[in-house]
């Protein structure tokens, strides 16, 4: 990767050292700069093209990002450009470390109840659980509305008539 040297100095400007967080010993170095992605990513314009930040400070020190690779922070700080932090890793991969790194809060946030199986619906593949006493509040409020109760009834009796016939 041919950079000029006054991007390269530009793209460093607006970094900061993080000594709370670390990965292996070496500190987090945080971009400082514009975020422009939807989840927030660092962006830089290194006069050529726009990058996401860590991708060009992985590729500073690297060379190019293959195809069908990504840059994968094992440090989980999301503004980290530290290349020493970052590793390639196949599309595959980063939804399994995504996954793995999640970890659902104890409670529902909708009432703070503690989530168990016996008070939450989520089927299988779901990745959501919800809290079975909200949603039948919920449930109880929508049939209270005018016209509900009419529409559940007129459903039923279609659905009777057509198991009939």
């Amino acid at each position: 990767m041919q950079t000029a040297q006054k991007y390269i100095d530009r793209f460093f400007a607006k970094t900061r050292l993080d000594q709370a967080n670390s990965f292996d010993g070496s500190p987090c170095i945080i971009w400082a700069g514009a975020t422009g992605t939807k989840n927030g990513n660092g962006r830089y314009w290194d006069g050529q093209r726009h990058w996401v930040a860590s991708q060009f400070a992985y590729a500073l020190q690297h060379g190019e990002i293959p195809a069908g690779m990504r840059v994968w922070k094992n440090c989980g700080t999301q503004l980290c450009v530290n290349h020493l932090h970052m590793e390639l890793i196949t599309e595959a991969d980063v939804g399994r470390r995504a996954t793995d790194r999640y970890v659902s809060p104890p409670t529902f946030r909708c009432c703070g109840r503690e989530k168990t199986p016996e008070n939450s619906y989520g089927g299988p593949g779901s990745y959501q659980r919800r809290c079975k006493h909200c949603c039948h509040k919920s449930q109880k409020q929508w049939r209270k509305k005018p016209g509900v109760q009419d529409r559940i009834n007129a459903q039923q009796r279609a659905r009777k008539k057509q198991a009939d016939n």
